[in-house]
Parts: structure tokens; sequence; C-alpha cells
């Protein structure tokens, strides 16, 4: 039987293999990362992103619409007020248009904050008929 002998070359060639093997693992595994990070910056720039800016957009118009509606207690005999023809207009054709756009980015939410989505919904327009 011969033996196996580790000459020079034998060990260069060993050590340049591995050195190969490991930066293509390295390769691999950057490569995997990067689409990884390419999903995930994709996601938050066309789900995430405009949801947050549609939830704040809703957000500052319940908060104006209630500041509005504070000032409406004062001036209710004047039916032609200016904050009263903004409270209207927010109330009646703002906040709907918002809420279909919220609606819009939930069906890339989960499924539980699709259901809070469903809930705001509905809490918003019994707001709005309370008002």
């Amino acid at each position: 039987m011969r033996q196996f002998r580790f000459t020079i070359s034998r060990k260069l060639g060993i050590g340049f293999g591995l050195i190969i093997l490991i930066a293509a693992f390295v390769f691999l595994l950057t490569n995997i990362t990067l689409n990884e990070s390419r999903d995930i910056n994709q996601r938050i720039n066309q789900e995430y992103a405009p949801s947050l800016k549609a939830l704040s957009k809703l957000d500052a118009l319940l908060l104006r619409s209630q500041d509005l509606a504070r000032q409406w207690t004062f001036v209710q005999r004047i039916d032609n007020h200016r904050d009263r023809r903004e409270f209207k207009l927010i109330t009646d054709s703002l906040i709907p248009k918002q809420l279909e756009e919220v609606k819009k980015y939930s069906v890339y939410w989960p499924v539980d904050e699709r259901e809070n989505s469903e809930k705001l919904e509905a809490d918003v327009i019994s707001l709005i008929v309370y008002y």
C-alpha cells in the first residue's frame, strides 16, 4: 500500500483549494444577504412607507376635525363660518378619501393588522356620524 505524502505542491494545492472554497462560500452568503436586503428595501419603499404616510395623514385630518368640532360649538349659529365649512369638507370628503387610501395599502399588511384597519375604519365612520 502506497502512503499518501504531503509534498509542498500538494500542500499549496489544498491551501489554494480551501481559499477558493471559502471565497465561494462567502460570495454565496453575500449574494443571499444582498437579495434579502433588496427585498426588504423594496417592501419598505412600496408598502410600509406609503402605509405610514397614509395613516399619518389620516391622523392629522382627525386631529384637525377634532379641533374644528370644538370650534363649531362656539360658532354653531353661523352656517357659513370658515371653520364650519372646513370641518364639513374634512368630514365629508377628505377623511373618507384618506380611509380609502389606507385600505388600499392595508392589503399588504399581516392579517391581524388588516383586522385593526377594518376596526379603525368602522371607528372613524362612527366618529364622523357622531360629529
